[in-house]
């Protein structure tokens, strides 16, 4: 099967800044994963700034500076960063919920394994 077959990453390389982030952030939901996947490399590629305001009020966090991900420690294939999404972003609580952080996943195309890393550099706002 190939990584890209209609050009999906091609046609969202063409779309304009405020298309794209519109695509990562509030209309996301209207996506597959693997298209928001593809737009959130293309944020980062960029270098946009993804609003920190997600309607209703709930944060988001930006993803202008993704750090890198190590290869994977069972295969040593290159590994992806992705977030855990649901209804809203998947965040973990610590000391009986007075500290919030964001949670992302670390997956392993070639093997499938996938570790969950918690984000504690960006800070949530209460």
């Amino acid at each position: 099967m190939e990584d890209d077959p209609m050009g999906l990453r091609d046609r969202i390389r063409e779309l304009d800044d405020e298309t794209l982030l519109r695509m990562v952030g509030e209309e996301a939901s209207d996506y597959r994963p693997e298209a928001v996947q593809m737009a959130m490399e293309e944020v980062s590629r960029r270098s946009l700034q993804i609003s920190l305001a997600k309607p209703g009020g709930e944060q988001a966090r930006s993803s202008a500076a993704p750090e890198p991900v190590s290869p994977c420690p069972g295969c040593g294939a290159p590994r992806k960063r992705g977030t855990l999404w649901g209804d809203n972003e998947v965040v973990a609580a610590f000391e009986a919920g007075a500290e919030r952080r964001f949670v992302d996943i670390v997956a392993c195309p070639a093997c499938g394994s996938a570790e969950i890393v918690v984000d504690f550099k960006t800070e949530m706002e209460e």
